[in-house]
């Protein structure tokens, strides 16, 4: 998820993804974007680890050979 008011803007309401665990800033996400852009692969992951969890999910033998190939990752920012 992407840290954006767009819950608590929606029409019927939602929740503020701002204020949830582990989010992820629409800055770290545009810059994975801007870079697939810039680089194109098959397979993109914006968070360290979530390649890790799809195959855990799905098995590595549902997945191709894109998908079990190492992501592209964004660094974490410093803490502040």
């Amino acid at each position: 998820m992407v840290a954006t008011e767009f819950g608590i803007n929606a029409r019927h309401g939602g929740i503020d993804s701002r204020t949830l665990p582990n989010i992820q800033s629409a800055e770290q996400v545009a810059e994975v974007i801007a870079d697939t852009i810039e680089h194109p692969r098959a397979d993109v992951y914006s968070r360290q680890g979530a390649q890790q969890m799809v195959v855990s999910y799905y098995g590595a033998e549902d997945m191709g050979a894109a998908e079990q190939a190492a992501p592209f990752m964004v660094p974490s920012p410093p803490p502040r």
